[in-house]
């Protein structure tokens, strides 16, 4: 058996660009994280290739590890030969089985395996936070540019943060908020595509003070606009009366007033869509 966990990414990478062997990697991305890509799986059903045969049968493993059907992976198992590059992972999946009682393997069998599939299994067993698993979800979505999906997902992170028992809950949601932007600015995306979404799911005045936050020292003008308007609000969580004071504070010292009549709401909403939209908030 082999001493060391093989790498996929590395057999791929020697493959044409036009391969089809691309599309198992793309599947292998989606069920690894969680993610179910008909699209990925689809494309993965048509490599043909021998030396990739048994990557199929891993990628459907984890599929059914996943959904939580010891009976399904057992027979993708059954199919996976134990001197093929991934049979070293064998043991990971049977000890999972034999742990919600699906039977096939013993711990003894784990015990025996090389030191980083025993590893692997018990990082796997250190269940993350279900926020993390969420988030971590919804990043891999955005990658495959699953964006409905991706929207779907972060609404719940949204929403689950914000039902934290903890004071931090609000203040997460919108450094999350924050860390999603970075996410579509790094890929090229504009922030104004997620502006609905962060109004629909963190309220008006939390979102605006997301917008706010990331326009600083970038648009000055854009930002005490959006900070202007996130206090007209008054349905914040994370901006409440203490935090308030703060953002005045803030609106100031970027020369701005909090005290003009009818404020962001009134004065400058109806022509930020016309011109925050489309210029100064195309900075993400």
């Amino acid at each position: 058996m082999n001493d060391k966990i093989p790498d996929l990414y590395s057999l791929i990478e020697q493959m044409p660009p036009e391969s089809a062997a691309w599309g198992l990697l793309d599947a292998f991305d989606a069920v690894s994280n969680g993610l179910e890509n008909p699209e990925a799986l689809a494309a993965m059903d048509h490599v043909r290739d021998p030396r990739l045969e048994s990557w199929k049968h891993l990628v459907r493993a984890i599929q059914a590890m996943y959904r939580d059907d010891p009976a399904g992976c057992r027979d993708t198992l059954d199919a996976l030969a134990d001197d093929a590059p991934p049979g070293v992972l064998k043991p990971l999946f049977r000890s999972w089985m034999a742990a919600r009682g699906g039977g096939g393997g013993t711990s003894r069998e784990l015990a025996s395996a090389p030191v980083p599939v025993r590893n692997l299994y018990r990082k796997l067993l250190i269940t993350p936070h279900p926020v993390t698993v969420l988030a971590e979800q919804a990043e891999e979505a955005f990658r495959h540019n699953m964006t409905d999906y991706f929207e779907r997902l972060v609404c719940e992170v949204f929403r689950k943060l914000r039902e934290q028992h903890r004071c931090d809950g609000p203040l997460l949601a919108v450094r999350y908020a924050q860390y999603c932007l970075s996410l579509l600015n790094d890929q090229g995306y504009s922030g104004t595509d997620f502006f609905p979404l962060l109004l629909r799911a963190l309220g008006e005045a939390d979102g605006l003070c997301v917008f706010g936050f990331a326009l600083i020292g970038r648009d000055n003008e854009a930002a005490v606009r959006a900070l202007r308007g996130a206090l007209d609000a008054g349905d914040g969580e994370f901006l409440d009366s203490a935090m308030a004071a703060v953002i005045a504070d803030a609106v100031s010292a970027l020369g701005g007033r909090t005290d003009s009549p009818g404020g962001y709401r009134a004065a400058v909403m109806p022509r930020q869509r016309e011109t925050v939209y489309s210029g100064q908030l195309e900075l993400f």
